[in-house]
């Protein structure tokens, strides 16, 4: 929450700080209640796998917002090093499989 409330004063300013928060309040409140109440409907309507394929929307539409109501910033240059992501990459595949089997 406090890289939440430092993005939002930098992007909305102080002044409307209070109220930009209490929107990013009240979803964080209702989701612990509403969650399970929608997974269980879920579940036992459909089946418990869809539960797994409701984010898929939120995400799409999350990205959609996200990248028309997010102001561009400047843009810097990073060096990306190919080498090291594809060495993370497998050392993860390897402790999943790990801690899997």
């Amino acid at each position: 929450m406090p890289v939440t409330q430092s993005a939002l004063a930098i992007q909305f300013g102080k002044e409307r700080l209070r109220g930009v928060m209490a929107l990013i309040a009240i979803p964080a409140v209702f989701a612990p209640a509403v969650g399970p109440l929608l997974g269980g409907v879920l579940a036992d309507i459909i089946s418990w796998r869809y539960a797994f394929f409701i984010n898929i929307p939120i995400v799409l539409v999350s990205l959609y917002l996200g990248g028309e109501v997010i102001p561009r910033s400047e843009s810097v240059d990073i060096e990306l090093n190919v080498f090291v992501y594809i060495l993370f990459f497998i050392s993860l595949v390897f402790v999943f499989t790990s801690i899997y089997f």
